[in-house]
């Protein structure tokens, strides 16, 4: 049933990758926030300073590249 779903992210703290794949690893983020953010503006959300459920303002509705000024984490 999927009201039975509980999401259960792997720790990848403790993971090095190889030098060569960094590049890679960042492209699939940069990736990844784009197809977030593209959903995200899909269903009427904006950027805002403080994510706002109710007015629909999130704080990662900015170009990849901007997040470090943000924290990448705060996407939710």
């Amino acid at each position: 049933m999927k009201s039975d779903y509980i999401p259960a992210p792997i720790d990848v703290s403790d993971i090095q990758l190889p030098s060569e794949l960094c590049e890679l690893a960042e492209i699939i983020a940069k990736n990844v926030h784009e197809v977030w953010a593209a959903g995200r503006l899909a269903e009427g959300w904006k950027y805002g300073p403080e994510r706002n459920d109710a007015l629909r303002t999130h704080p990662g509705l900015v170009p990849y590249e901007e997040l470090s000024k943000i924290g990448r984490a705060v996407q939710q």
